[in-house]
């Protein structure tokens, strides 16, 4: 089974392609790099580089879907809130993903969780 952090660096690279037409390796060069630092907890690198992406792609909703994962992580549950909603502006649609990520453990507890899931069919 694989440890939480490195279910993020899986997703992160399967999830590449699925953001945008052209967001690939070669267009997303913060993803892997992204992904390593959140891998060692370094959530001020990851968050840095997953800005860097979302700004230069305003379509890609992986990276806001991984900032949502660093700001649950440090236990910023109203921060996730704000990235998970921007994923789904974006095009998010894994419902079960948010359900069963264990990097968003402590947003799951929140209130805006909730509302996401019961207002998930007007996405």
């Amino acid at each position: 089974m694989r440890k939480p952090m490195q279910k993020l660096a899986f997703l992160t690279l399967i999830l590449l392609g699925l953001s945008s037409p052209c967001a690939d390796a070669q267009t997303a060069p913060e993803a892997e790099k992204a992904a390593s630092a959140f891998n060692r907890q370094d959530f001020d690198e990851a968050e840095r580089l997953w800005k860097a992406w979302s700004e230069r792609d305003p379509s890609a909703f992986v990276p806001m879907y991984n900032l949502a994962c660093a700001r649950s992580m440090r236990g910023d549950t109203a921060g996730a809130g704000e990235y998970i909603l921007g994923a789904i502006q974006r095009g998010f649609a894994d419902i079960n993903q948010l359900k069963t990520d264990p990097n968003l453990r402590a947003f799951r507890k929140t209130d805006t969780y909730k509302q996401i899931l019961d207002g998930w069919d007007k996405f």
